[in-house]
């Protein structure tokens, strides 16, 4: 490790990851960052304004989820001119490096929407798998539990960012050196695996485990039903059939839905994961170039993708929508306004899938 006086041996590392972009790049992260903050905004007061959403811990979770995919917006929009030539000194000059100028509140809320996606996995995964014991555990510690998994992964996400990003940064000569400042090369690369184990690789593991016996177990669940037809059967039965198939439709939805979450996750953030792992074995990853860029685009832009693919895939996320925008449409002629807002609750209440 460099002398703590010899600030040529950090001329190569300075700015490594202290985010420097110029020109399609920084046009990119603008972009990125906007719409995030709009789409899960969008997210966000769908949510809240839903009842039948939030009555619900998945979307308790998805909640969560937009607040921290939010915040990351807002900070990919404000640390993309890091101006990494501030003058530093004193006290406050090591706080400002330590803990903005090398971006640990965008990565740590990155690793928090990581986890939070885990959350989500777990949930889903002892809803479908555990059924009866989902069902019968009691309503309130269901909702204590989903408080503190969504606290645990903020805690999480920003203790491990601290511990291995702010405690390896520093002040020289009045500028900010950031994950230069390791006890010895062993240290990094043990920082190294564990970011890339911690932040990435187990987290999505799991993920991908769970959605595999949570597709097993829903399709042991409708598979078709042999044996003979009753011509007889009532109208009753035949509603409770329907009614069971629509509720049987809906949550393959939201499980499929949720499993692209998580592919869209692990195929936006493998690039930047193994670049910074191979950094830390010693690979000389040029952090102003091209391949850097892209994969940290990638890793932003998981940030902004979760909006879509609920418009697109989530049916409740679309009642949500349709709600939301129905109570806004302008009443048509000899129409109260109190009519359509009353007609548009009913046909909310009526498309509401109760999964």
């Amino acid at each position: 490790m460099a002398s703590d006086t010899d600030t040529s041996s950090y001329n190569d590392t300075l700015g490594e990851n202290l985010r420097e972009s110029t020109g399609l790049v920084t046009i990119v992260y603008y972009l990125i960052g906007s719409v995030g903050i709009l789409g899960n905004l969008l997210v966000i007061v769908v949510i809240l304004n839903f009842r039948a959403m939030r009555s619900k811990n998945v979307n308790v979770l998805v909640l969560n989820q937009s607040f921290v995919d939010m915040l990351a917006s807002v900070l990919v929009v404000a640390e993309t001119h890091i101006d990494t030539s501030t003058y530093l000194a004193g006290v406050w000059g090591e706080l400002v490096c330590r803990f903005w100028l090398n971006t640990v509140p965008l990565w740590s809320l990155l690793m928090a929407s990581t986890i939070n996606i885990l959350v989500i996995t777990l949930e889903r995964y002892v809803a479908v798998v555990h059924p009866l014991g989902y069902r019968n555990y009691n309503e309130h510690a269901k909702r204590r539990l989903t408080a503190v998994a969504m606290a645990s992964a903020w805690v999480a996400g920003f203790a491990f960012n601290m511990a291995t990003t702010s405690s390896t940064s520093a002040v020289r000569q009045h500028r900010c050196y950031s994950m230069v400042f390791f006890a010895s090369d062993t240290w990094k690369k043990v920082a190294g695996v564990a970011a890339f184990l911690f932040e990435f690789l187990i987290p999505l593991a799991i993920c991908v485990v769970c959605y595999a016996r949570i597709v097993h177990t829903l399709g042991q669940k409708v598979a078709p039903q042999t044996g003979p037809i009753v011509a007889s059967a009532s109208l009753q039965s035949q509603g409770s059939t329907v009614s069971r198939q629509t509720k049987a439709k809906m949550i393959r939805n939201v499980h499929k839905t949720f499993g692209i979450v998580v592919v869209c996750a692990i195929v936006l953030n493998t690039g930047n994961h193994c670049l910074f792992l191979a950094f830390n074995f010693g690979y000389p990853l040029d952090f102003t170039g091209a391949l850097y860029h892209v994969s940290v685009i990638g890793a932003f832009a998981n940030c902004c993708v979760n909006p879509f693919i609920y418009a697109l895939k989530y049916k409740m996320f679309q009642q949500g929508l349709k709600r939301l925008f129905c109570r806004y449409k302008p009443a048509a002629e000899n129409t109260s306004v109190y009519t359509i807002h009353t007609d548009c609750r009913l046909q909310a209440r009526q498309d509401t899938p109760h999964v």
